[in-house]
C-alpha cells in the first residue's frame, strides 16, 4: 500500500499557539496530588511570560495561590493516609492484648 503524506503544516495542526485565557483555561481544580503539581508547574511557567496582560496575570496568580493551598492540603491528607495504613496493624494488635 502506498504511504499517504500528511498535507497539514504544523501551524494548521495547532503547534505553537499562544496561551488563551478565559473559558479554555481549565477552571476546575484537580482531584489528585500529581495533577495538582502539574498544574502548579504549568501556571508558574505561564507567569514567566512577559506578554501576558494584567487581567490574565492576576487570574493566573489567583489560580496559583489556590493550587498551592490545595496541594498542601492534599499532601497532608496523603501523609495522614499512609501513616494510618502503616500503623493500622499495630493498633489492632494493641487492642487484642
Amino acid at each position: 500500500m502506498p504511504k499517504v503524506q500528511n498535507t497539514q503544516s504544523t501551524r494548521e495542526r495547532g503547534a505553537g499557539r499562544p496561551f488563551k485565557s478565559g473559558s479554555n483555561a481549565s477552571p476546575e481544580l484537580p482531584t489528585s496530588l500529581t495533577a495538582c503539581k502539574k498544574q502548579v508547574r504549568n501556571v508558574t511557567r505561564l507567569l514567566t511570560r512577559q506578554t501576558l496582560n494584567s487581567a490574565t496575570r492576576t487570574d493566573l496568580e489567583r489560580r496559583l495561590k489556590a493550587l498551592t493551598i490545595l496541594q498542601s492540603q492534599m499532601s497532608s491528607a496523603q501523609t495522614d493516609k499512609t501513616n494510618a495504613s502503616r500503623y493500622h496493624s499495630i493498633k489492632f494488635f494493641e487492642r487484642k492484648k
